[in-house]
Parts: structure tokens; sequence; C-alpha cells
């Protein structure tokens, strides 16, 4: 049986609604259509989708018109999946709207922390896939990281994406305080202009935190997500 995360849970009913809707729309919809199809009242969805944006699961493409990031696309599927239902393919790059870059982001670190000691994650990305809408110029970006019951240093990085490299890794240092569990998230920005950060997605996970050394703490894994840049310049 599936557990709907805490994050999840801390959202009002009526933005869940607007999560289930989005996820079956890849591309996204127009708020006309996601109250026709949640029935939720104007006044609902606006405090609906505040929430969603403030906490970086939707965006605003255009004018009202709303879609997933890619943290809200792995919120999807939590929900999906404590619904009972199955989650939907990922788009594919070729399915992305004209006015997006994709790129992967991984995430390279122990599969398992250890409570007091030190472990250094490393955020990069890869180069760009073939046949898709291209960046006119290089993509500033900020890391976040944050992991509740560790702590986190820096807490954010600056990295530079290249137009036709891959980029990173930046390196956070992470130690946790207690044996358990940690939810690890990452979030990337990226500067538009100096006066406008916009999130462009990002990606969590959950790692146990052991008490003593073991052999899962000396083991590596990658984990990843698509986040979607804005390319710059004029169409």
């Amino acid at each position: 049986m599936s557990i709907l995360p805490l994050e999840l849970q801390k959202l009002p009913p009526q933005a869940l609604d607007v999560v289930r809707y989005l996820a079956k729309q890849p591309e996204g919809a127009w708020v006309d259509d996601i109250l026709d199809e949640t029935g939720l009242t104007e006044r609902g969805f606006g405090k609906a989708i505040r929430r969603l944006v403030t906490r970086y699961y939707a965006e605003m493409v255009d004018q009202g018109y709303y879609r997933l990031t890619a943290l809200g696309q792995q919120a999807a599927d939590d929900l999906l999946a404590y619904d009972g239902e199955e989650a939907p393919a990922a788009p594919s790059a070729e399915s992305v709207s004209r006015l997006t870059h994709v790129r992967q982001v991984a995430v390279v670190g122990p599969k398992e922390l250890v409570a007091g000691t030190e472990v250094v994650l490393r955020v990069g990305f890869n180069a760009p896939a073939d046949g898709q809408n291209p960046l006119k110029e290089a993509g500033r970006l900020i890391l976040r990281l944050s992991a509740p019951g560790c702590d986190v240093e820096p807490v954010e990085r600056p990295l530079e994406v290249a137009i036709n490299a891959p980029a990173g890794p930046a390196q956070f240092r992470v130690k946790a305080r207690q044996a358990g569990s940690v939810r690890v998230k990452v979030e990337a920005f990226q500067l538009i202009t100096l006066d406008d950060l916009q999130p462009v997605g990002g990606l969590f996970f959950d790692l146990n935190v052991a008490g003593f050394p073991t052999p899962a703490s000396s083991e590596m894994q990658a984990l990843g997500a698509q986040i979607r840049l804005y390319p710059g310049g004029e169409d």
C-alpha cells in the first residue's frame, strides 16, 4: 500500500486535484480546461495553483497556461501511486514545447548515509539530446540542495550550463545528524534576467541513514531527472 508523502499531505485537496489533471497533460493546460475537468471554482483554483507554484510543483508557461515542473511530475507519480493508478509515461524531448530546452540532471552520491559522517553529493548535467530546441546562450543556474535533519554546505551553488556540452558537477557536503531516513531535494533555478530567477525543475529522493558504516554506505549511485530550460534569445 502506497503512502502519500508528507509534502503532498500538506497541500490542500484542490491542489492535488490540479496535480492529478496536469499529470495527464504533459504539455500543460489552460486555466479554463483545468476548471472544467476538476470542477474547481476560480477561487479554489487560485488557492491551489499558488501553493503549487510557490512549492515549485507547477509553472506558468504563458498567461493562464500551466504545467507541472519536473518536481511536480515526480509528485504526480507519488500521488497516482497512492490513488492506485498507473503514472503516465514521462514526456519525450520531441513532445516538449518549443519554448523549452530539456536537460538531464543527475545527482551522484552514496546509496546510504551514515550519521555524523560527511559525504559529498555531486550535481551535474548531461550534454543535450539530439532533435530538440537548442539553447541560444548558456543557461545560468542556481542549484539549491536541502535535506531536513542534515547539515548542508553550501545550500546553493551557481552553475553555467553550456550550449552543447555537459555541465558541472557542483558539489554539496551533507552530514546527517542521526540515524533514520532523510529526503534530499535538489532544485534548479534559471537566471533569465538579473531580476528574474525562475524555477525550472529538480528532483528529490530518500536515503537511509545508518548508525554505523554498512556496505551500502560505500556504494555509489546516480539519480536523474529532466529539467526544462528557457533557451534564451528571440524566437
